[in-house]
């Protein structure tokens, strides 16, 4: 059977045709992601190829949607899967930061089920090493992507650089407000002097920036760590800080020293509309391709049923709260589906 993909921005959705064996029917499913290159991107072709071969279903998968948006779109049956985030999750289930002037956002919420979670990576901060930039203290003045205006990751990456340096977006330094792709773009052509984005460790979009030229990495300073920015940025669900290697990206990274940043945890997100078969089936798929997942990129290892329901913070589907019963998984009262109860 023939399959063509082509993956497109926001504005173009990328149509992949697949075909494979037996399983429960139902028309494509639609699945979100953030940039092109972004690790739940990454994952989310790996995963969709091997469907192919194991379920009879078809994706279109939309790259360059805000995490803000993926969520909301669910909640509203207009899209299957997307990019959940406890952070997210969090902040639409209290009705604050950008949906506190939206008074339907906590009872849409009642409508969003997830199927696992995963460590995305974290936030990297990258300048070029010829930019002048050696501290997050030198951005100032500079030109920034944070991340879509509309995001979550904007509101945790500025929350890290005013923790971390006092420095505050539009007033100290220069908020360049892009989509993701846009914003990558920008960096590589030095429209951009920092770039920021929640992607995996190590992540091929970086790797790939090295390759153009010296990157340094940038970090919060160890005696800042306990600032109240970064409180506010490690402050909801599915976040830690962690350390990233001077070395991740070989020789094209300057950096001497480890860097402080935050992890994010992120998963697969639906709503209480997805067949629940369909769920089931997928969910499974998922933890019975560990090792070709890891064959695709090393990072995606840590995509296991037993650290799947870690800092999650929406209820699970009951396709996938019947896989987790019967894998002998405890699944904590507020997680059950109310399907299943």
């Amino acid at each position: 059977m023939k399959m063509f993909t082509k993956l497109a921005g926001a504005a173009t959705a990328a149509v992949m045709a697949l075909g494979g064996t037996a399983a429960t029917a139902q028309d494509t499913l639609r699945w979100h992601t953030m940039g092109q290159a972004s690790g739940d991107t990454v994952f989310t072709i790996a995963i969709t190829e091997i469907l192919r071969e194991e379920l009879d279903l078809d994706f279109q998968i939309t790259t360059g949607r805000p995490i803000t948006r993926q969520i909301l779109d669910a909640s509203k049956g207009d899209i299957e899967l997307w990019t959940g985030s406890s952070a997210v999750q969090q902040m639409m289930k209290t009705g604050s930061n950008m949906y506190a002037e939206m008074p339907e956002a906590k009872e849409l919420f009642g409508n969003v089920r997830l199927l696992l979670n995963y460590p995305l990576g974290a936030y990297q901060i990258v300048t070029w090493a010829d930019s002048g930039i050696e501290t997050l203290d030198d951005i100032k003045g500079k030109k920034v992507f944070l991340g879509p205006p509309a995001g979550a990751a904007a509101v945790t990456a500025s929350n890290m650089i005013e923790g971390g340096t006092g420095l505050v977006a539009d007033q100290d330094y220069e908020w360049v407000k892009l989509d993701w792709v846009s914003g990558m773009q920008a960096f590589q052509d030095r429209q951009v002097d920092v770039h920021i984005s929640p992607t995996s460790v190590p992540s091929p979009d970086i790797m790939q920036l090295a390759t153009l030229g010296d990157i340094r990495l940038l970090g919060v300073p160890d005696d800042r760590l306990d600032s109240e920015g970064v409180a506010k940025a490690t402050a909801a669900p599915g976040r830690s800080i962690v350390q990233i290697a001077p070395d991740l990206y070989g020789d094209g990274q300057v950096n001497d020293a480890p860097v402080n940043t935050v992890q994010t945890m992120v998963g697969i997100g639906t709503n209480k509309y997805l067949d629940e078969q369909i769920a089931y089936d997928i969910t499974r798929v998922v933890f019975e391709s560990t090792q070709r997942l890891t064959e695709e990129a090393q990072w995606m290892s840590v995509i296991q049923a037993k650290d799947a329901l870690q800092d999650m913070n929406a209820p699970l589907h009951a396709g996938a709260y019947r896989y987790y019963k019967e894998h002998g998984i405890d699944v904590p009262e507020e997680l059950i589906p109310p399907e299943a109860k």
